[in-house]
């Protein structure tokens, strides 16, 4: 079972949401949303993945609860909704829920995943395709409005971010006729023209995440030989490595709203946990601690 100490509680609330603990009347409220994946039984492979939040008196929210896997969560700007993929319906689709877990509806019908809002909350992006070539298409919160804005045989697109003034998207995608399977960082106009290759490494640069202020790029990187968090300006230059943590693997980090701090997940103490940092890589701090393995971690945006 994932917990926090109290004292934890209180640190997640002091370092994410610089505020005291507890919400509105001293109720709690959700700090972090993530996927938490366990697996069906001994010597099973599979894992059931469902979503989570973090309050911020260190309690845990069940956002869902059922057999699927459900994973890749992903806040509305205003934090009162969460878009994620799930195969509840037999393939993998995005599927949109609100921060108290009612109103699960389906957002895509051929297929979905990895959706990332527009600033205005009204837009979806995600990924669609496969089996080895996915592309990046655009949808209205309300289901209408679908368009496709990349279509390269090329190009098989991973991870996706809306950047906050709305006018690019980031991805991570590895070219289909590069034999070395390189991953890199890329950026488009949010229309989907005009692509560009930010890290263009030998090593794997994947899953970015923008800063609040839009002037740099936190993403993962095993250019030092495992898996680290780096953060790079928005034009790919000055990348360094915030993590410094040899001996594990980070995940995929997310920004706090007010951009003072990154948070992630890494191995190394065992299990994958939901960690924190200051967004030069300082002060690095546990967070959870599970019998689960935490991924994905997005922290609530916060008026």
């Amino acid at each position: 079972m994932l917990k926090l100490t109290p004292p934890m509680a209180c640190a997640v609330v002091a370092l994410l949401l610089a505020s005291s603990c507890g919400g509105r009347g001293g109720a709690p409220t959700a700090v972090i949303a993530f996927t938490s994946c366990r697996l069906e039984g001994p010597g099973d492979p599979v894992s059931t993945c469902d979503l989570r939040l973090l309050n911020t008196d260190g309690s845990l929210t069940k956002l869902t609860d059922d057999s699927y896997r459900d994973f890749g969560a992903a806040w509305s700007p205003d934090g009162s909704r969460i878009a994620f993929t799930s195969d509840r319906d037999g393939a993998l689709d995005v599927y949109l829920v609100n921060a108290d877990g009612s109103g699960i509806t389906r957002l895509t019908t051929g297929g979905g995943q990895v959706p990332t809002w527009s600033p205005d909350g009204g837009r979806i992006a995600f990924l669609s395709g496969g089996p080895n070539i996915f592309d990046l298409y655009v949808i209205n919160v309300d289901g209408s409005g679908l368009r496709q804005l990349t279509n390269t045989p090329d190009v098989n697109e991973i991870d996706i971010a809306w950047s906050p003034d709305g006018s690019h998207i980031a991805f991570s995608a590895t070219l289909t006729s590069d034999p070395r399977g390189q991953l890199d960082i890329y950026l488009i106009n949010a229309d989907g023209s005009s692509r560009v290759n930010l890290t263009d490494h030998p090593e794997i640069d994947d899953a970015p995440a923008w800063s609040p202020d839009g002037t740099r790029i936190a993403f993962l990187s095993t250019r030092d030989g495992n898996c680290e968090v780096y953060a790079m300006n928005a034009d790919g230059t000055s990348p360094i490595n915030l993590t410094h943590a040899p001996d594990s693997c980070e995940g995929a980090p997310s920004w706090s709203s007010d951009g003072t701090r990154i948070v992630f997940t890494s191995d190394r103490d065992g299990n994958s946990e939901i960690y924190v940092m200051d967004r030069d890589g300082s002060h690095q701090m546990r967070l959870t601690d599970s019998s689960e393995d935490a991924s994905d971690p997005v922290s609530q945006p916060q008026p």
